[in-house]
């Protein structure tokens, strides 16, 4: 297993921003909490864009990234039209398997609304767990060096 902290990891460049939609948020206009499992993929789907490749690239080449576990801690709510920007960093990864770790900022502050992890293992459309693939293995090798 090959590890890499978190402030070494690596996050995009930039954090995605999203804003709070109205079909996102409850009677008191509180964003519900299960919203937040999509932000996380949006950073993730764009780390991976900006990294190495598109999702749908993965899929036409037969690899599909399934998440085996994700975790959530609310820390402040975020409301209807708010600006939230999400980070990602990956935390570790293993011979089939990437972790992540997130934070969900409002635009322009520094206190996190809410942060999390995933974990995802890299599968053929058959269902089996396959091995990270090279070209990626190779990417996060070469930063775990830096």
């Amino acid at each position: 297993m090959w590890k890499v902290g978190r402030k070494a990891g690596i996050r995009i460049d930039s954090p995605v921003k999203v804003r709070v939609r109205y079909g996102e948020v409850d009677r008191r206009g509180y964003c519900f909490h299960v919203h937040y499992l999509h932000y996380f993929e949006l950073a993730r789907s764009e780390w991976l864009r900006r990294l190495w490749k598109p999702y749908k690239a993965l899929e036409e080449s037969d690899i599909a990234l399934v998440v085996t576990e994700a975790r959530r801690q609310y820390r402040r709510p975020a409301f209807y039209n708010d600006e939230l920007e999400a980070s990602v960093f990956y935390s570790e990864w293993g011979p089939s398997r990437i972790n992540f770790v997130y934070e969900i900022r409002r635009a322009g502050e520094e206190a996190i609304l809410c942060d999390g992890s995933t974990r995802l293992c890299f599968m053929n459309h058959a269902g089996r767990p396959i091995r990270i693939p090279l070209e990626l293995k190779t990417i996060l090798d070469d930063i775990a060096r830096k």
